[in-house]
């Protein structure tokens, strides 16, 4: 058995970033209800993910940016159960991601969803196995 123990040193390191960008065609904040996050392996990081977020058409004609909208963070919201392997929901609540990004729940409701941005536990992991 190969175990492999984090120094004092070690310890105060965290890892790069890790984030994934998922794109995919519009469709209507008003038709989406969660995002699924299919989970092959769960590892030891607690939590897995810090944070959900939607990006959204910026709205009014014309305009180009995006908004970003968070669904889900650790920090503040309770961890779904995660199946692994398998799909893990994140549940889309209308009204607290209209809170959240300032929006009225219409004005929420009338925008595109255009993707999803997932942020991922940035903490070493202690590698244990053969």
């Amino acid at each position: 058995m190969l175990m492999i123990k984090q120094n004092p040193e070690q310890a105060k390191k965290v890892a790069s970033q890790r984030l994934l960008q998922v794109t995919f065609p519009a469709t209507s904040a008003s038709q989406v209800r969660a995002v699924g996050l299919f989970l092959l392996n769960r590892g030891v990081l607690d939590p897995l993910i810090t944070s959900v977020k939607l990006l959204l058409s910026g709205g009014g004609s014309g305009s180009t940016a995006t908004v970003v909208v968070p669904i889900f963070e650790a920090s503040k919201d309770t961890s779904p159960t995660y199946t692994c392997p398998g799909m893990t929901n994140f549940t889309v609540s209308s009204s607290v991601a209209a809170s959240r990004a300032g929006l009225s729940s219409p004005d929420f409701l009338s925008r595109s969803v255009l993707g999803v941005w997932l942020e991922f536990n940035i903490g070493l992991a202690t590698i244990v196995g053969n």
